[in-house]
């Protein structure tokens, strides 16, 4: 049927490592171990966020994430977990189980739901968040935290009648 234009969207949000660039799997070894991506840099309309993956306590989600960089998508605000902006993305496979998985993500914690009685998601939490479809709670695999920017910015998007509906990727 048909889609519905989220309301609020943010446009082109982007993931990408931090700081600076990595080498790939199809470069050429140079004796030189690759240094693992530990953050990545978060472009949000016109805010700039950065985030520190939790590695150890959610290794298979960190790895599946990382491969997909650079990630970019629609921020929407949540319609029923409170307050938090998610990235609906579908049918889309991360091949991730649960770890690490939480249905109360603090402020500035982001998981990633793998899919299952409802779409494949991610979620920030701005607020107080309770992560809830249409079919129920869920619980989703936290696996990056904000350690630089203001996730609050995300909540003056969203409340705000004066700032624009959609934000560009880059002015």
């Amino acid at each position: 049927g048909p889609v519905a234009e989220p309301a609020n969207p943010v446009r082109g949000t982007c993931f990408a490592p931090w700081p600076g660039p990595r080498l790939g799997p199809s470069l050429p070894p140079t004796g030189h171990q690759e240094t693992p991506v530990k953050e990545l840099k978060i472009k949000a309309g016109p805010f700039d966020l950065v985030g520190r993956l939790e590695l150890e306590k959610a290794p298979q989600t960190c790895a599946a994430f990382i491969k997909a960089l650079p990630f970019v998508s629609e921020v929407i605000h949540v319609r029923w977990s409170g307050e938090g902006v998610w990235m609906p993305l579908g049918d889309l496979d991360f091949g991730v189980g649960y770890e690490n998985h939480t249905s109360y993500p603090a402020p500035g914690q982001m998981i990633l739901y793998p899919g299952g009685i409802s779409e494949t998601e991610i979620l920030l939490a701005y607020g107080g968040v309770h992560f809830a479809s249409k079919v129920g709670q869920l619980a989703g695999n936290h696996f990056l935290t904000i350690i630089e920017g203001k996730v609050l910015y995300l909540f003056i998007i969203f409340s705000n009648p004066s700032v624009p509906n959609s934000l560009p990727f880059l002015s």
